[in-house]
């Protein structure tokens, strides 16, 4: 967003000072993803344990396998949009580095970053909806320890 926005004191592209913001960003990210991937993967326990209290039919294959399907069609169906906006944009193919337009490449920063930012703040939306807290898993975890005696 920085370069888009030609930022002053943001260092400029191809500049050794951009490279270790872009290398500290994506150590950052790569320390949190293990994180962010098992409270997802915990979270999806939990909401099988409480749909096992509600129904008392225990589901986690199909609540899985819907999660893993879920996966595959949102990367499939970015892979397709991304090759939409790259035609509306009308970015060159095989393009070499330096000859694409500058207003190409702002549509490109544009859609590869604050556009697609909405699918993001989408996601976190739904995860602040999230409801199962430590105390309501332990609640659970007992009423299914009761009735599984």
């Amino acid at each position: 967003m920085l370069t888009l926005l030609d930022v002053s004191w943001f260092p400029t592209a191809g500049s050794t000072s951009l490279l270790i913001v872009l290398i500290v960003s994506s150590g950052v990210t790569a320390l949190l993803a293990p994180v962010l991937f098992a409270s997802l993967n915990s979270m999806f326990a939990d909401i099988t344990d409480e749909h096992e209290l509600d129904t008392g039919e225990r589901r986690e294959g199909i609540i899985f396998s819907a999660r893993s399907f879920a996966s595959k069609a949102s990367a499939s169906f970015g892979l397709i949009f991304g090759g939409v906006l790259l035609d509306y944009i009308e970015f060159p193919k095989g393009a070499v580095m330096g000859t694409v337009p500058e207003d190409t490449v702002w549509q490109l920063g544009f859609i590869a970053g604050p556009a697609t930012s909405v699918f993001t703040f989408f996601g976190m939306f739904l995860y602040l909806r999230y409801r199962i807290s430590r105390k309501r898993h332990e609640e659970i975890t007992r009423a299914l320890a009761q009735l599984n005696r």
